[in-house]
């Protein structure tokens, strides 16, 4: 059973890109064995919410 679905898509036209790409989900992998982080996903109201949560 799943508890949240992640899905991305990405421009992978470029070296760079792939750089930031590679960036993006070695800084996400820890973040789905964080309680804190995974209680965030599954609360947020929207995904004005979600965004200032994640970024700000």
């Amino acid at each position: 059973m799943a508890d949240i679905i992640f899905f991305a898509a990405f421009n992978m036209s470029s070296r760079e890109e792939k750089r930031r790409i590679k960036m993006f989900y070695k800084e996400l992998i820890p973040c789905i064995s964080d309680r804190e982080f995974m209680t965030m996903l599954k609360t947020a109201r929207d995904s004005v919410q979600l965004y200032k949560d994640l970024f700000h």
